[in-house]
């Protein structure tokens, strides 16, 4: 059955580069919103200059980063920050894969 309220997060795996030209599959819970409030925060980009990680936290809830000795990294203003800093396609491969999956839902379904 269709429901037509959404659940109010939602999991992606968005496709990020790294250094040398290749691509690692970045697993993320994002936070839904309607299609109105992503068209308000495109406008409060553009009108406010905001930067890649004020945009990200308003949008992700969660995720599933390890450190290269295997522990877990904890989502959270000071990670997210050290991930734009290191991969710094990062930030608007991340915006736009969350749209994606608000307009296109997953393929495969």
């Amino acid at each position: 059955m269709f429901c037509i309220d959404p659940a109010p997060t939602f999991d992606c795996e968005v496709e990020v580069s790294m250094p040398g030209g290749v691509t690692a599959l970045l697993p993320l819970t994002f936070r839904h919103r309607t299609i109105r409030q992503v068209q308000d925060l495109q406008a409060r980009m553009v009108a406010d200059g905001l930067t890649d990680e004020q945009i990200l936290t308003e949008l992700i809830e969660d995720w599933q980063v390890k450190r290269v000795d295997g522990s877990d990294v904890p989502y959270g203003s000071d990670t997210l920050a050290e991930l734009l800093g290191n991969f710094p396609a990062a930030g608007p491969e991340i915006y736009r894969g969350y749209v994606d999956a608000l307009r296109k839902g997953r393929l495969g379904n």
